[in-house]
């Protein structure tokens, strides 16, 4: 039987479900990062054509938020279920942005990483679905 103090420095450390959303929050950490730092940079390896000014303005606001949900996921990896309301937005988001690229691919418009960026988001709602639909609440009956 593990002692109490195992079990505590097992809370430290993710697991299961939890590796799949630290795996989540590097993976948009990579997204993230390179479009606070450099947003011109990140901007083309996602998007063809020309940037303007207002697009980039609002591709370094999306990296932040980015950013936030990159870290919600940290957080998620240690409290999977605690966490479901970012989980269930981010993942949201994540598949809005890959229609988007996907959408933008299709006619010929997206950068050098967009398909990778689309599919591993992809992969990553997947995981998410598979997660909640595995670990949703039972219902209880009561009788009464």
């Amino acid at each position: 039987m593990p002692r109490p103090a195992q079990n505590r420095a097992r809370a430290w450390v993710p697991h299961g479900w939890g590796l799949v959303f630290l795996a989540a929050g590097l993976w948009t950490m990579l997204g993230a990062i390179p479009g606070l730092v450099d947003p011109e940079a990140a901007y083309q390896r996602f998007h063809a054509g020309p940037v303007t000014q207002d697009a980039l303005v609002l591709f370094r606001g999306a990296s932040g938020q980015t950013f936030l949900f990159a870290v919600g996921y940290l957080v998620a990896a240690f409290a999977p279920r605690r966490q479901a309301l970012v989980v269930a937005l981010g993942g949201a988001g994540k598949a809005m942005y890959a229609v988007r690229l996907l959408s933008e691919a299709a006619a010929g418009q997206a950068g050098p990483f967009a398909l990778v960026a689309a599919i591993g988001d992809l992969v990553f709602v997947g995981a998410f679905v598979v997660f909640f639909a595995r670990t949703r609440p039972r219902a209880t009956r009561t009788t009464g």
